[in-house]
């Protein structure tokens, strides 16, 4: 009897639902147990989140102002705002498990995030010193931090190095959840791109629903690299990041050896 109940209280919500309303019905408590229905109201809010992102209810919602440090504006404008929100959750999810907290730890201030070699997120707070990235924007950044920190413990176990200029594409695996997690209900709803350099996305924060403003900052190195390179090298504008993406497959085997660079093509001699 109570499972009929339900059922026909979901499919009225389900054809009930507008703009107005989706962020509070996916508000419900408990509605992330009952995953048909978790996923009909998140694909609505997806495929009308040019709307959704503009109404009173979202714009309500607890916010995590993350600013992302990119080295040249060839990797900022190739940036993909999904694949970026979502790297975002994963490290505001790393700041639940690693020390107790609530979500108005993370948004009492703006973040600044680089990319790092792992391909995730860490806080400019913990980039080594003397790294080509440790300008001026991430020392000031470094003493708001440390203001902040005097009764915090230090979190990392160690230090990663930041990234040499690269664009993390979009992928399956960045999208991937255990069954842990979903039942945690840490999840990226949706996310838009709102300037040129800046993305809103709405995600559930260990079961509560927040937004995330994401904006891209350019941060190039404040000194050269020591390492000495050619005098026929291409000038540093010139210099194009790392693309991760994944490639067509080949229609056919081919030598596992014998592959060059032929202005820009890469060429596999062998049959």
């Amino acid at each position: 009897m109570m499972d009929r109940v339900m059922k026909e209280c979901t499919r009225h919500f389900i054809r009930n639902l507008n703009v107005d309303n989706c962020i509070e019905t996916r508000s419900l408590p408990g509605i992330a147990r009952n995953k048909t229905f978790v996923g009909q109201v998140e694909e609505y809010i997806a495929q009308h989140f040019g709307e959704v992102s503009k109404s009173k209810i979202l714009l309500s919602l607890p916010c995590v102002r993350i600013e992302v440090l990119n080295q040249t504006r060839q990797e900022m404008s190739l940036v993909v705002g999904e694949s970026v929100c979502q790297l975002v959750l994963d490290w505001v999810k790393r700041q639940y498990d690693e020390e107790v907290t609530n979500i108005d730890s993370v948004t009492e201030k703006t973040h600044l995030l680089y990319l790092a070699l792992d391909n995730s997120l860490q806080d400019c707070s913990e980039l080594p010193t003397g790294e080509l990235s440790d300008t001026e924007i991430v020392q000031d950044y470094k003493k708001m931090s440390n203001k902040n920190l005097n009764n915090h413990k230090s979190r990392r176990k160690g230090q990663l190095q930041p990234a040499k200029p690269r664009v993390l594409m979009y992928s399956r695996e960045i999208t991937q959840r255990t069954e842990t997690e979903k039942e945690s209900d840490w999840n990226l709803i949706a996310a838009a791109r709102v300037g040129d350099h800046t993305f809103l996305a709405l995600v559930t924060l260990n079961g509560h629903l927040a937004t995330m403003s994401v904006q891209l900052r350019l941060n190039q190195p404040s000194t050269p690299s020591p390492v000495s390179t050619p005098v026929a090298s291409r000038p540093a504008s010139e210099e194009k990041p790392d693309l991760y993406c994944v490639m067509a497959n080949m229609s056919s085997v081919k030598c596992s050896v014998g592959c060059a660079n032929l202005n820009g093509t890469l060429l596999v001699c062998g049959e």
